[in-house]
């Protein structure tokens, strides 16, 4: 059995929704798209670091001067409050060329745990630019790959939701 129900007004209106609707989707497309080209930035200025490091990357003994835990609390869409925790660590070091460096590097717990105020631990830094300091030779090289697939993901998601608005608006032509 099907049943319809419709009035000159209902079906006047309802066309005028969907003759917008393909351009709804055309704008959640470039939304993700361009938090996709965003990832990318962040990758591609993630990636240069991790090749300065790679290239550059020198040893060199620092002392743990300070730790911290920052606590950030926030309520979500449904209004439950939500508790985020960082863990930096200050970190003080001499380059080679006698430069004194502070550095404030944000670290896992557990990485935090391990690691006392007056500790001694190794880092590597890029003498051209002594701030940038990693605890491992391929450390920094970790995000690089997330960014890339995060964005292409996001790319995917976005061209995809382009294509289907793309459809939708060649058939919505089509039955007219």
């Amino acid at each position: 059995m099907r049943i319809s129900i419709s009035s000159d007004q209902n079906t006047e209106a309802g066309k005028k929704v969907a003759a917008l609707l393909p351009f709804f989707l055309y704008a959640f497309a470039a939304v993700f798209l361009l938090v996709a080209a965003g990832l990318l930035l962040l990758g591609r200025s993630a990636a240069a670091d991790a090749r300065l490091l790679a290239a550059e990357g020198v040893p060199v003994a620092a002392t743990v001067t300070d730790r911290t835990i920052t606590e950030t609390r926030s309520r979500d869409s449904n209004d439950r409050l939500r508790t985020t925790t960082s863990y930096r660590i200050t970190l003080t070091f001499a380059t080679a060329a006698g430069e004194t460096v502070t550095v404030d590097h944000p670290v896992s717990k557990a990485r935090f745990d391990g690691l006392a105020d007056g500790q001694i631990t190794e880092v590597f830094y890029a003498p051209s630019r002594p701030t940038l300091v990693s605890f491992e030779r391929g450390d920094a090289e970790a995000g690089v790959g997330f960014f890339g697939v995060m964005a292409a993901i996001f790319g995917l998601v976005g061209l995809g939701i382009g294509w289907l608005g793309l459809t939708l608006r060649r058939r919505m032509a089509a039955a007219a």
